[in-house]
């Protein structure tokens, strides 16, 4: 909160607010660079904008980094990073990763990598004796705490943002 009373006051006379201001960061400071490259804003609120390309003419950075294309202009691009957000654990061996997109491939392509890596360090946590179990904290109040427990834990946009955790790891070990 200190922060942002002293970014709101420091660039309030700027005519600019901290909820509305990073789309005119540039403008207040060279410093900033304004990223123009499609695969740097990739994130699940977005990603139906997008189609993931599977073909010999795309070439990607990594293997690990998907060649996506986006559907209102036919742009292709390679994702530089994603913003995970919203994956909830329904229990040890499921996880809902909430993105817009119904494509499996899609979600493929950016969740089995990082799921992958994610089981990895949870095993090798395991090992030394650290775990984390899936566990849930709900509301106080009885009624949101059975909408929170009930309903909202298993909300998802379609049934491939399940993810099976079991086939996950047996493609690590192999």
């Amino acid at each position: 909160m200190i922060f942002c009373t002293l970014f709101d006051s420091f660039y309030l006379d700027k005519g600019l607010a901290l909820y509305n201001s990073l789309e005119r960061f540039h403008e207040i400071s060279d410093k900033v660079h304004e990223l123009r490259n499609l695969g740097g804003g990739v994130a699940p609120w977005n990603l139906a904008q997008y189609e993931l390309v599977c073909d010999e003419d795309s070439i990607s950075i990594s293997p690990a980094s998907p060649i996506l294309r986006e559907k209102s202009t036919g742009n292709k691009f390679a994702v530089v990073f994603y913003h995970f957000q919203s994956m909830r654990y329904i229990n040890e061996n499921l996880i809902i990763v909430r993105s817009e997109t119904h494509s499996r491939k899609t979600k493929d392509a950016l969740y089995r990598p990082y799921l992958k890596e994610l089981e990895k360090i949870r095993r090798d946590l395991k090992e030394i004796g650290v775990t984390f179990p899936v566990t849930q904290s709900y509301a106080s109040n009885p009624i949101i705490k059975f909408i929170q427990k009930y309903i909202l834990r298993f909300k998802m946009k379609s049934f491939s943002d399940i993810y099976d955790l079991r086939k996950i790891r047996s493609e690590e070990k192999e």
